[in-house]
């Protein structure tokens, strides 16, 4: 693929400098969460997501009506995912569609080859879709790759783009909520993607998710740092510094939930008000949890845990 025309507004989005986004009026988009909106959301300001090292954000907008749709993708569950964005776009938009813009950003020149193979099917997915998607921006695997001592790193980790404008940029959050313990912890048990937002009543829909109690939770919670940074990640050498401290509070929230029906009263989606700052999932109480460095250690470890990307 001749990467040449793109090159150019890689560029620009990488130096354009990186923006902390408060969570007041923020639609904070997981792994593997959806979320559409359109300009004129009474709720949401702005969509967006980060930790991408690996993974991919995409975003995509319809030009006459400015409807977005931000999804954070690995590759699970990614024909779905591409599909329902350009469904929930066209459907949001009405009568006002006019033509798709897709902008896709993250990956990295990493060694082994994850974040080709991602850019490669992403790319496939949007062009088998029935509507034509035209690509603007594409900041993604070598175009979003800088050396830092002598490793190849991601340029820029997350994004946020403003539902009013359409303006994309560089992007941090110093909160991921609401619920994002919940909302993280479900990548461990579950593949597939999942669109959290219903623009319709401006509510944040969480689950109702499902896992079975693993003794594969208590293994990794006994092991050190670099064991989970070199077994639960696809790229550990470039992933951000909070990256397991996060994980370790994932793990325990697993582990204090071995059954989340508890959580999901009667199989029900949590649907909190309609403020996007401030939300909780009524049901649970989401409690640090320390006991994980005085659990013993496993003797054994798991056959199979997926990567966080």
């Amino acid at each position: 693929m001749c990467l040449c025309p793109m090159q150019a507004g890689a560029e620009k989005l990488r130096m354009s400098g990186v923006r902390d986004v408060q969570m007041q009026g923020l639609l904070y988009v997981h792994q593997r969460e959806i979320a559409a909106c359109t300009p004129g959301d009474a709720a949401v300001t702005f969509l967006g997501s980060d930790d991408a090292t690996t993974c991919h954000i995409l975003v995509l907008k319809d030009l006459g009506s400015g409807t977005l749709c931000l999804a954070h993708c690995d590759g699970s569950d990614l024909a779905w995912g591409v599909h329902h964005m350009v469904e929930a776009v066209c459907s949001l938009a009405g009568a006002a569609y006019e033509r798709l813009e897709l902008h896709i950003v993250g990956g990295f020149a990493d060694r082994a080859g994850v974040s080709d193979r991602l850019t490669h099917d992403i790319i496939g997915e949007f062009v088998q879709q029935k509507e034509d998607v035209h690509l603007l921006t594409f900041c993604a695997s070598e175009l979003n790759t800088i050396p830092r001592s002598g490793v190849q790193h991601p340029a820029i980790y997350g994004i946020a783009v403003d539902v009013r404008t359409g303006d994309l940029f560089p992007a941090r959050f110093p909160d991921r909520g609401p619920d994002s313990v919940l909302r993280s912890a479900r990548i461990f048990s579950c593949n597939t993607m999942e669109d959290v937002y219903s623009a319709e009543n401006g509510e944040l829909h969480v689950g109702p998710y499902h896992w079975e109690s693993s003794k594969d939770v208590i293994f990794w919670l006994s092991q050190p740092d670099c064991v989970l940074l070199k077994h639960l990640s696809t790229s550990p050498a470039v992933e951000p510094p909070d990256f397991v401290s996060r994980l370790r509070d994932q793990l325990c929230f697993l582990l204090e939930h071995p059954t989340p029906h508890k959580l999901f009263p009667h199989g029900k989606v949590c649907e909190p008000s309609n403020r996007i700052s401030g939300l909780t999932c009524p049901g649970w109480s989401p409690a640090a949890c320390s006991s994980w460095s005085a659990i013993s250690n496993a003797t054994q470890a798991p056959n199979e845990y997926p990567a966080r990307r």
